[in-house]
């Protein structure tokens, strides 16, 4: 025989049991229970993009608020001001996004993960500068300056950052965010705070320093603008080059800037927006990710490879064609790993991993570059990654460290930091759908501590109908899956004094209809209406 359950509302339930009536209709000795036919397509017990639905406590109070977009598998909820991320698959159900106050009601400073475990993990750098005698970083954990010996949080809430330029003259720090805004931090007597340029010039290229002014290349864009502080405005230059701008170099003579664009095209730029040649000095049709003046001329990294021009010539010659280049850095007369010797050699990186070769663009002899770390770029003195020459500069990976030398990264390293890598629940198996089934749901973590627990989904039962009664109305749904998911001790008992348990009602061809939430001793329920 199938089993049906039926419940009561509106109805306070604490300690798991109702104060109003409970019904069960189950079987009697000797007749066996027979069990549900097992549901071979999850999807058809989750929700699809259907009209709004409303859920409402067991006092009759509205909670959420539902409603529904999205096409094939991906499923977007909207509940109250949370959006739900779901992937609704034949086979499994995934969904994340859950905080406070959504159906899988979180407590404050907890959120579920993807990791099986919580970890703790070197910031991932993705911005690094020299200025003012220290080095700072741009983290997936913020702005980190490393100024008096040891790392130390600049800004834990900075935005994400792709790039860093420095006035050494004005002692002022600049960042552009990946959104497109330009913060600023004045480094001249240590108490600087950060602050944001009033006009957003979008997302950006390249971003540099020259002679007290902020030149920066727009995304997208066809030419480069410079901030006046008098007016407070983002001035364009360098309109007529008609190309999206992807590098810029400070340089020296008439025409100091160095300009690169998408298509491989480079010109120089004076600060009055002459350019000279008024042809491109280099068509390669290749994208200009990098450049770097060294003493035997001037270098460019494309996404074919290295060119090299002799200072005051109009010949780029193609040297190496390791690519992408993402940005280069030269050696000057130091000594190699045997102790002799070598002479002026450039160094670049290409695909994370560190390449040698001499001024002519031949291979050099492999050095001993930090291996297993993928290394993100060269920090100069003077500016952001390639800024002008330098005897001593620093090699920069992701792995949250910056080498103080050339022959290892420093073990003076940014703090390990806390994962809040964000992730969900596996709230369906097509292959668990019988009782007491149970697999690998997620992982809770709770900030406050760092702690993490192991969240299993078990099928507590598989009803063939459930009836839920509000007032004179009773609305019957067949074939439901109830689920709980819990970090379980022994035996498969949950533990819900220091963390709660869900349990969550899905019917087939409706979707998930109720919301429990075990913890401490109270249960708290939400259910459609």
């Amino acid at each position: 025989m199938n089993r049906s359950h039926s419940f009561w509302t509106p109805a306070l339930l604490t300690c798991g049991l109702a104060v109003g009536a409970l019904a069960f209709s189950a079987c009697r000795q000797p007749v066996e229970q027979v069990q549900p036919p097992t549901i071979t397509d999850v999807s058809s017990c989750f929700w699809t993009s259907s009209s709004p639905r409303t859920l409402f406590d067991t006092s009759g109070k509205l909670t959420n608020t539902l409603s529904f977009s999205g096409s094939g598998s991906s499923l977007a909820v909207q509940d109250n001001s949370i959006t739900l991320q779901c992937q609704t698959l034949k086979d499994s159900v995934k969904a994340s996004g859950f905080a406070p106050g959504s159906v899988i009601d979180l407590d404050n400073y907890s959120f579920f993960s993807d990791a099986d475990t919580q970890v703790s993990i070197r910031p991932k750098i993705s911005a690094a500068v020299v200025a003012n005698s220290g080095y700072y970083a741009a983290t997936d954990h913020g702005i980190w300056s490393h100024t008096s010996s040891v790392w130390q949080q600049d800004n834990a809430s900075a935005p994400a950052i792709n790039l860093f330029a420095y006035d050494a003259t004005a002692k002022m720090l600049y960042a552009a965010t990946l959104s497109g805004q330009v913060m600023q931090k004045s480094l001249a007597t240590g108490s600087g705070t950060w602050s944001t340029l009033p006009v957003t010039p979008g997302p950006l290229n390249a971003m540099i320093v020259y002679k007290g002014s902020l030149y920066v290349a727009p995304a997208g864009g066809n030419g480069v603008s410079v901030w006046s502080t008098a007016s407070q405005t983002w001035n364009p230059l360098a309109t007529s080059i008609g190309d999206e701008v992807t590098a810029l170099f400070p340089y020296s003579g008439s025409y100091p800037i160095l300009v690169g664009t998408a298509h491989g095209k480079i010109y120089m730029m004076s600060p009055s927006d002459g350019l000279s040649p008024a042809a491109p000095a280099l068509n390669c049709n290749s994208r200009i990710n990098c450049f770097l003046a060294f003493n035997g001329g001037v270098a460019a990294g494309t996404n074919i490879g290295l060119y090299k021009s002799p200072h005051g010539s109009d010949a780029w010659p193609l040297i190496n064609t390791t690519a992408p280049i993402q940005s280069i850095a030269q050696r000057v007369g130091k000594y190699n790993d045997s102790g002799k010797s070598d002479p002026d050699s450039l160094c670049f990186i290409s695909s994370g991993k560190v390449y040698w070769v001499d001024t002519s663009g031949n291979p050099v002899p492999a050095r001993a570059i930090p291996t297993g770390l993928p290394a993100l770029g060269f920090v100069f003195e003077s500016g952001s990654v390639n800024s002008t020459v330098a005897t001593e500069l620093s090699l920069c990976v992701r792995a949250g460290m910056i080498g103080a030398t050339w022959i290892s990264p420093t073990t003076d390293s940014i703090p390990y930091q806390h994962s809040e890598s964000r992730g969900g629940l596996l709230l369906l198996r097509s292959d668990r759908t019988n009782d007491n089934d149970s697999w690998r749901a997620g992982t809770l973590v709770t900030s406050k501590n760092w702690k993490s627990y192991a969240i299993t989904g078990r099928i507590r039962e598989h009803l063939d109908s459930l009836h839920i009664t509000n007032g004179s109305v009773t609305k019957s749904y067949p074939d439901v899956l109830v689920v709980r998911y819990a970090h379980e001790l022994a035996g498969a008992i949950p533990q819900s004094d220091a963390i709660p348990y869900w349990v969550v009602y899905y019917a087939k061809g409706t979707g998930p209809i109720m919301f429990d939430k075990q913890e401490g001793g109270m249960l708290t329920r939400r259910q459609l209406q």
